[in-house]
């Protein structure tokens, strides 16, 4: 059964700041996976998927993972902003 990995939410009016928390996260074992609407971190045990509310521009916004988790830095897309 998958473990649910702390993480923090960080918001402004144009942005969107998540930061997973994965212990000894291994590059080859981990999957990072996010689109306008979703985020995924699949790094055994650990799982986190997460719908947003609103949509954010993929081609602003950046993944990293480091090691000890993955930071999604998330532009939100022109029309979801101030909702």
């Amino acid at each position: 059964m998958p473990i649910s990995p702390g993480y923090t939410w960080t918001e402004t009016e144009e942005a969107i700041e998540v930061d997973v928390a994965v212990p000894a996260l291994s590059r080859s074992k981990t999957d990072v996976f996010a689109t306008d609407c979703m985020l995924k971190v699949n790094s055994p045990p650990y799982l986190l998927i997460i719908d947003l509310f609103g949509e954010v521009d993929d081609d602003r916004s950046v993944v990293t993972i480091l090691p000890d988790g993955v930071t999604f830095r998330l532009v939100k897309a022109e029309k979801c902003r101030g909702s």
